[in-house]
C-alpha cells in the first residue's frame, strides 16, 4: 500500500476534473473520460483516461468505481484522514477539562471530522 503522501502526489499529478464512466457504442469499449472546461466530452478521444477493450457489462462497475475514485475524491479522503490523525494526536496530548473531567476539545474536533461529508 502506498503511503498517504505518495498517494497525494499521484492524485495531484493525475488528470484533474470530473471523471466519468462511459460505454462507447462506436468502439464497443468502456472508458474513463474527464470533463474538459465543464463539458462532458465522452466521445472525444483525447479526453479518455483509460479504456477496457472488451465492451462487456462485466466492466461497468469497475469503471464506475474508477471514475468515483478520481483525484479530487482521493485528495478529500486524504484530507479527512489527516484531520482525524491530528484530532487523535490532539486528543492524546490535551489536558482533560477541569469542569467535567472529559477531553472536550479533542472530542469536539473528532466529532466535527467524523461528521464531515466527503
Amino acid at each position: 500500500m502506498t503511503n498517504l503522501e505518495e498517494l497525494k502526489q499521484l492524485a495531484l499529478a493525475a488528470t484533474s476534473g470530473r471523471w466519468n464512466s462511459a460505454y462507447h457504442n462506436r468502439t464497443d469499449t468502456w472508458a474513463i473520460t474527464f470533463e474538459k472546461h465543464g463539458c462532458d466530452t465522452v466521445n472525444d478521444e483525447e479526453n479518455i483516461i483509460a479504456r477496457a477493450m472488451d465492451g462487456s457489462s462485466k466492466y461497468s462497475t469497475d469503471f464506475d468505481y474508477i471514475a468515483e475514485a478520481n483525484p479530487a475524491t482521493i485528495l478529500k479522503l486524504i484530507e479527512r484522514i489527516e484531520k482525524l490523525e491530528a484530532a487523535l494526536r490532539h486528543y492524546e496530548i490535551a489536558h482533560y477539562c477541569k469542569i467535567c473531567g472529559c477531553n472536550c476539545v479533542g472530542d469536539k474536533i473528532a466529532s466535527e471530522v467524523l461528521n464531515e461529508k466527503i
